[in-house]
């Protein structure tokens, strides 16, 4: 049969081969998660509710893998911090079950929440729980070990992979987003009574079938059932454990029979009417493809066997769905059953500018997401008194924002005044948007959801909040970090007087961030890696030289026009799905690379990873060695591009590792939006490189200016791939080469006559700025050398000359600080 899913109007490739064997992994992985609760257990003295409940967890966790399996596996020591915000979210939601939030609640009464104490807690520092959460540890060390993390990649790319409906036009949501959205609104509805946990289970299973035998996905189904629990038995699992999974087993079959109506039932039907607007695809095929009318009809199937035209029909209604406006449906009236919240950390790019020293902007960074995204999740758990609030809430949470749905157990006013207040201590108000998600039997539409959030967040940008905080009467001395608010606290370890915010920082940062980072062990490929001395000077060991200097590059990118490829959503399903599957591909374009960078340089891949600061969803910020920072971008975000259909921009920019890393992120963010090429599907690369002197805003915008004629920007990746083809440093161990090599060498040597070609012309034109005096002596040049692979640079740079209404450019200084980029990360100066 063919089914595909069509991701943002592409079909995502996958094989019925690779189906089946990410079914065989599911149920492998599934045995051991049970065979592990189980032994807990023994110690915990479980009930077969409490062995339920950690088990939906780690499901609904499968489903939002992209969160947790990041781009690179490392394993969680017993003692050391967790390096991942999303490791904690995991961690929480097992604890909760172990320890039990009451006594979790117990231990912080005394207390305001806050990333502080929660982070504290979960770290194990309090001694009634640090046994609990040792415990939750092994659990995600387990998810993270070499052996099980591919399989559960495996099983997620398998459900974001498949369609819950094979038929065009009902096509573009996935099976993980309804598994997900028919698990929440079956919680949803559950406001009277706490839901059955095998109920959630079955939910997150019901048709989990359609992977490996979508034609007879209800034998399928009990099929996989059986396996798991014929198998846990005879691991020895326990059978009033084994006896719940059964439950869950008969609720799933149910399910489909056609003389019941029951809860799961129910929240299946609710959550398909929502992915699929069958009347609008029903008319787009009556207008254009009458012939396979009958397949939208009750229980068709498979009815389109030729695959070209099944899709050109996918394409064709795919585009006229999402073409303009959408007719919005009718929209349900009523009380809500539950609200969806956006949480948003106001002003990422500003608070992290409050911060010079590189550790501190990775803790800073890590905060970030801990406070959108991790913190809501736990505080308002806390307040939910009704069971708990499942992982399936979190539609979306990276970037530092995320969408959460809450029942309307809590009130709209207590969930707003619960998040706002989380991050009193740095002095920032969490800003929270809110809109019905569930009313009566209907999902309210993407786009009103869409319309209500971004009026919402209008009218905040215009309001204004009276409330000031008096920091002190009189003459006060200023904080030397951010100089702007007053110091209230001496550092000793680096004599600094030190605001409220940059200290409580600055403490992060001996412990989180880069710092946790550095101290995990990593595995790539088949092997573990790891530090194996502390680093004095983080950002001197991310230069990727064996000294106390060189240059580091601060990088920043994010896909184009994500606001547009969100918007465009008709459904939460699609939502759902884009938001992950762009958050996953991302990740692991960048886990593959950093697994092809360890086979050509070894431990030198460290560098790299400990330089990645930030990853999510459509963007990042690195800091990383300058010798592998253009190639390592170029190839990790054409993979993503490649499978997402959405194309990056990035900003590179090279300083001495001693300069002051804000003002470098800073111009780095500015580099990236000058780097983007207008109205072209293209990925794109501006570089710049400052061997000496201060980079910021306006002296960046002042080298624009006044090199407008040779400092193009915008500069293809394919322009990179020619460079340092010609360059003969193509390859990342051609590249060590080059950094390894002494100032003597040929390869050295050889790229050294390249930079001074360029250096040369650039001189020139410094003298005279006139843009044809450089064009003739490029020509000049090329007639004049020997080396073939120079003349094919200076080709290259002539080819990239243009003219447009009398205004002639060419990528000169591009192509210097290119090459001056490689020059600085070989370690010679």
């Amino acid at each position: 049969m063919i089914r595909k899913l069509y991701f943002n109007g592409k079909p995502i490739p996958f094989t019925e081969g690779e189906r089946k064997e990410a079914v065989e992994d599911f149920k492998n992985v599934m045995v051991d998660i049970l065979t592990i609760i189980d032994e807990i257990s023994k110690e915990k003295n479980f009930s077969p509710q409490q062995f339920m409940e950690i088990l939906d967890d780690l499901i609904s966790a499968f489903y939002k893998a992209p969160i947790f399996l990041t781009h690179v596996n490392y394993v969680v020591k017993g003692k050391e911090y967790m390096p991942n915000n999303f490791d904690y979210l995991i961690l929480y939601s097992i604890l909760r079950h172990l320890t039990g939030k009451d006594n979790i609640g117990k231990l912080l009464s005394e207390e305001r929440i806050s990333v502080d104490n929660i982070l504290s807690l979960l770290d194990g520092k309090n001694e009634e729980i640090k046994d609990d959460v040792q415990i939750a540890k092994k659990i995600i060390d387990y998810l993270r070990s070499r052996d099980i993390s591919p399989k559960i990649k495996k099983v997620y790319k398998a459900l974001i992979s498949t369609p819950e409906d094979t038929r065009p036009g009902l096509n573009f949501t996935s099976l993980a987003s309804h598994l997900t959205l028919t698990s929440l609104l079956l919680w949803l509805n559950e406001s009277e009574s706490i839901p059955l946990n095998y109920l959630r289970f079955a939910a997150l299973m019901h048709d989990i079938g359609k992977l490996s035998n979508p034609e007879h996905h209800v034998k399928e189904v009990n099929d996989i059932f059986n396996s798991i629990i014929s198998d846990a038995k005879q691991r020895g699992v326990r059978k009033e454990f084994l006896d719940e999974l059964e439950k869950a087993k008969d609720r799933a079959y149910s399910h489909y029979e056609p003389n019941k109506t029951t809860e799961l039932q129910q929240a299946d039907r609710i959550a398909a009417e929502h992915q699929r607007d069958m009347d609008k695809v029903k008319t787009i095929v009556k207008e254009n493809f009458k012939d396979v009318l009958n397949c939208y009809e009750s229980r068709s199937f498979d009815c389109i066997t030729d695959e070209i035209k099944y899709d050109n029909i996918s394409s064709t209604i795919y585009q006229k769905l999402h073409s303009g406006k959408t007719e919005e449906r009718s929209q349900p009236q009523g009380k809500p059953k539950g609200y969806i919240y956006m949480i948003d950390f106001p002003g990422v790019q500003a608070f992290i500018n409050n911060f010079s020293k590189l550790p501190e902007i990775s803790a800073a960074s890590f905060m970030v997401d801990f406070l959108s995204a991790t913190l809501p999740f736990i505080a308002l758990d806390l307040k939910f008194r009704k069971g708990n609030i499942p992982l399936e809430a979190i539609l979306s949470g990276y970037g530092g924002h995320s969408y959460l749905v809450i029942r309307s157990d809590l009130d709209p006013t207590e969930v707003k005044d619960t998040v706002s207040s989380l991050g009193g201590e740095i002095d920032i108000k969490i800003q929270v948007y809110s809109s019905p998600f569930f009313i009566g039997d209907h999902i309210i539409e993407y786009n009103t959801f869409y319309s209500i959030i971004s009026e919402q967040s209008f009218l905040n940008r215009y309001s204004v909040d009276w409330k000031e905080n008096i920091l002190s009467y009189g003459l006060h001395k200023l904080c030397d970090n951010c100089r702007i608010r007053p110091a209230k606290n001496f550092s000793a370890s680096d004599n600094r007087y030190l605001c409220d915010l940059c200290n409580l920082v600055r403490k992060f940062s001996e412990k989180r961030g880069f710092t946790a980072r550095s101290k995990t062990e990593y595995i790539v490929g088949e092997n573990q890696i790891s530090l194996n001395k502390g680093i004095k000077d983080p950002s001197c060991y991310l230069t990727g030289c064996n000294a106390d200097k060189g240059y580091v590059s601060v990088i920043r990118f994010d896909a184009n026009d994500a606001g547009k490829y969100y918007g465009s959503s008709i459904t939460f399903g699609e939502y759902i799905d884009k938001s992950y599957l762009l958050d996953y591909y991302v990740k692991e374009s960048f886990f593959q690379e950093i697994n092809k960078l360890y086979k050509e340089v070894n431990d030198d891949v460290l560098r790299v990873i400990l330089g990645i600061q930030y990853l999510g969803g459509d963007e990042g910020l690195l800091i990383v060695p300058p010798i592998y920072a253009i190639k390592f971008l170029k190839e990790s975000l054409s993979y993503a591009s490649e499978n997402t259909g959405l194309t990056f921009k990035v900003g590179i920019v090279t300083v001495d590792c001693s300069h002051p890393i804000q003002f470098a992120y800073n111009v780095s963010e500015e580099l990236e939006e000058e780097a983007k090429i207008k109205d072209e599907s293209k990925n794109s690369i501006g570089v710049l490189t400052i061997t000496s002197g201060l980079i910021t805003d306006s002296s960046f915008y002042s080298i624009a200016e006044e090199f407008s004629s040779t400092f193009y920007i915008k500069n293809e990746f394919d322009l990179m791939d020619e460079i340092l083809k010609f360059l003969g440093l193509n390859s990342y161990a051609e590249l060590k080469k080059i950094k390894d090599s002494n100032a003597k060498s040929d390869e050295y040597n050889k790229f050294k006559d390249f930079l001074r070609e360029i250096e040369s012309i650039l001189s020139r034109y410094n003298q005279k700025k006139d843009i044809y005096d450089v064009i003739s002596m490029i020509i000049r040049e090329m007639n004049r050398v020997n080396s073939q692979d120079l003349k094919n640079i200076l080709k290259l740079l002539l080819t990239k000359t243009s003219i447009n209404d009398g205004d002639v450019r060419n990528r000169l200084l591009d192509f210097y600080y290119i090459l001056k980029t490689l020059e600085v990360g070989s370690c010679k100066r």
